[in-house]
């Protein structure tokens, strides 16, 4: 009531915090908050799809995003509502956009309050964690782009990316978690293996999904009780990829085992149980294979 009254809501009204407020008051606050009779662009003037200022819209919006601003004023581009949702989801579905995990700018709903054919004014946006915990996810794809620059090359097949990537998890994170390291009570996806170079069975399965998921390598995580790892589709086929055990611990610079590189179910039944997997692994194909090991 305070705010309300030395922002000049109240303006003519009576009443207290500790009394009642009729409905016409309520009514009286929210008109005197939207502009209280003053000249202000009519919303439901039809605005052609596609006219007004997209670019200058999409500057506002990609901004606003970055700041985490859950009401963004958009009532000076003149945008038909349906065309500015439009222009936002393109937005969020840019270059970095990562949706597992809510994506590089953490959005997980848009909307307008304006029908279709009409201007929008504002847009708003629901996110779907805490601004720490969407910079750390801005902050790990930044680092997987990173990282497919610098490991994936142009012509590759699927398998070799599969194996470079495979690679990289290993080589580049050791098991378990130093005294030094801080462990936010939220991570996502590699946050750990990618960021800072250790974690455990998790870290390097999600780590490996994201890079794999950003390659455009369908890839997905399996879990047991006590562990977890990869199944990767080559070629119309999935397989498992267990880059935790085949990582030796304690950790060896510049070692890479492939003992769980593209394997069958029948394969990993010999040491992994008690798992649901979303798709069978049935080919054999690379169960022979016995790739010598990396840095031996």
């Amino acid at each position: 009531v305070n705010w309300a009254s030395s922002n000049g809501l109240t303006d003519g009204l009576s009443f207290t915090a500790k009394a009642d407020c009729p409905r016409s008051d309520v009514v009286y606050c929210l008109w005197k908050q939207m502009g209280g009779g003053e000249t202000v662009q009519d919303p439901s003037q039809g605005v052609p799809a596609g006219s007004g200022d997209l670019e200058g819209a999409r500057s506002a919006i990609e901004a606003s995003l970055l700041d985490m601003e859950t009401a963004i004023d958009v009532s000076a581009f003149g945008v038909e509502s349906g065309a500015l949702l439009d222009l936002a989801e393109d937005i969020v579905n840019v270059e970095n956009f990562y949706e597992p995990f809510t994506g590089y700018y953490g959005v997980t709903g848009l909307w307008c309050l304006e029908e279709a054919g009409q201007a929008a004014q504002t847009l708003y946006v629901g996110y779907g964690n805490t601004p720490e915990s969407i910079q750390q996810q801005r902050d790990i794809v930044v680092k997987a782009w990173e990282i497919l620059d610098e490991t994936v090359e142009p012509g590759m097949s699927d398998y070799e990316i599969a194996k470079a990537l495979h690679d990289y998890v290993v080589l580049n994170t050791a098991y378990g978690f130093p005294s030094d390291v801080p462990r936010p009570t939220a991570v996502y996806s590699g946050y750990f293996s990618l960021l800072w170079g250790c974690g455990v069975c998790t870290d390097y399965a999600m780590a490996y999904q994201l890079l794999m998921d950003m390659a455009g390598i369908p890839c997905g995580m399996v879990t047991n009780a006590s562990h977890a790892w990869n199944i990767v589709q080559l070629d119309g086929e999935w397989y498992h990829v267990d880059t935790t055990w085949d990582d030796p611990t304690p950790n060896r610079e510049g070692y890479v085992r492939y003992d769980y590189f593209l394997k069958s179910d029948s394969y990993m039944s010999q040491d992994h149980f008690d798992y649901e997997s979303e798709h069978p692994c049935t080919s054999t194909k690379y169960d022979n294979a016995n790739l010598p090991d990396r840095g031996a």
